[in-house]
């Protein structure tokens, strides 16, 4: 089984989000760094495959200081496992 953790405590802004996102994701360089992109990227079969679990380390505080953000990786990773051409990943959010 594959494990990722993203480690979110430090993150001051969208733009620090989408850009640890892209790292560790290892999004494309065409990635636009907004949730519509985000979207559009994970659902496409050829630019992306998710380990079976991501553990969001501080995730929590993420709500505090982002919360539009972090409501809307939390809706888009969500939705991502509702879809039925994708491989499911379990999100954990710390």
């Amino acid at each position: 089984m594959s494990h990722l953790y993203i480690d979110l405590s430090n993150i001051t802004s969208s733009s620090e989000l989408h850009q640890l996102l892209k790292e560790s994701l290892h999004l494309p360089d065409h990635y636009g760094e907004n949730w519509d992109a985000f979207w559009d990227v994970i659902t496409d079969v050829d630019y992306i495959t998710f380990p079976d679990q991501i553990t969001f380390i501080g995730y929590s505080l993420l709500e505090t200081k982002l919360s539009e953000d972090a409501k809307c990786l939390k809706m888009c990773l969500e939705e991502y496992n509702e879809e039925h051409y994708v491989s499911h990943c379990h999100f954990v959010f710390l």
